[in-house]
């Protein structure tokens, strides 16, 4: 079953994460997308694209099965929608874990970058974890050796004003340098696989997070095309109903101020509204899409009691 994100937690991983790098940064992190991967692979917050799957199945609590193929039909990794957050002053992912199995050479966990390949984390047989920045530098991890079956919880945190990178497994610190990435704009990919090394993840990936030092908005912000939507009533109690002829809408979602999504579906099936009794009173945000999946307008609304 699908688990709901309130925002309590919202503000609890922003709290959490904050906490952690306080010390060194005066900057706040602030939750930008939680894909558990727990038989969805929708952002749990509602706010970012899902996150793609290829030739990777659902492992129930364990989430999603890589199986460390690369460069044939039968590969199986995760990768996940371009993520700007990770061109943020600050920004944080974090990543539980499990390797399936042991094998000789070196096998990427998770790489941040596409095309550049800015950080990997990865196991080096059954010997040692490596971190590599910047294609070519590498710290070896000292002190953990892989275990097939095992879980680990990976926490990456960088800070571009001065360079300050800090890498922990679990709540031990095993990597620290200062080095800004060297990468073309747009490249914020996370990926269970790294195309120059023709290396990936065999094993388990589940509560991949991503954090960044700008708070979302674009979410409450109505665009300039909800002049051609209309809403009625609104504050609305039971049913809104919802008239986006104009822009040929297909579907829909509707999300709290916090990003968290409550509903979603099919407009086209809602002659008689869209039933929101359940909500709790507050604003929300109405979502729309085209037939595309493209999102066209965000237009607030109010639930009343």
């Amino acid at each position: 079953m699908k688990r709901v994100l309130n925002c309590s937690l919202w503000l609890v991983f922003s709290l959490i994460f904050s906490t952690i790098v306080h010390a060194q940064d005066d900057e706040d992190l602030f939750p930008f997308a939680s894909y558990t991967l727990i038989n969805t692979d929708q952002d749990e917050l509602g706010m970012q694209d899902p996150i793609q799957l290829i030739n990777a199945p659902f492992a129930g609590e364990d989430g999603v099965y890589c199986n460390g193929l690369f460069g044939n039909q039968f590969a199986g990794y995760i990768r996940t929608p371009y993520l700007s957050a990770l061109y943020d002053s600050l920004f944080a992912v974090s990543l539980e874990f499990k390797p399936e199995g042991i094998n000789t050479g070196r096998r990427t966990i998770l790489s941040l970058g596409y095309a550049s390949h800015y950080f990997d984390f990865e196991m080096v047989g059954d010997s040692s974890f490596q971190i590599v920045y910047n294609d070519d530098h590498v710290i070896q991890v000292t002190g953990i050796a892989p275990e097939a079956g095992q879980w680990y919880s990976l926490k990456i945190f960088h800070q571009k004003n001065n360079g300050l990178n800090r890498i922990y497994l679990g709540d031990q610190l095993i990597g620290q340098f200062v080095a800004n990435f060297i990468r073309p704009p747009g490249d914020g990919i996370i990926a269970s696989y790294n195309i120059s090394t023709a290396s990936a993840f065999r094993g388990y990936w589940r509560n991949l997070k991503i954090y960044g030092s700008e708070r979302l908005t674009g979410i409450y912000t109505e665009s300039p095309l909800t002049e051609d939507v209309k809403l009625y009533p609104n504050p609305a109690s039971s049913h809104l109903y919802v008239d986006a002829k104009e822009i040929r809408a297909n579907s829909f979602s509707i999300h709290d101020m916090c990003g968290v999504k409550y509903l979603s579906g099919d407009l086209t099936s809602t002659q008689d509204g869209l039933d929101v009794q359940a909500l709790a009173p507050g604003v929300y945000v109405l979502q729309l899409f085209d037939e595309s999946g493209m999102k066209r307008v965000s237009k607030k609304f109010v639930k009343s009691i």
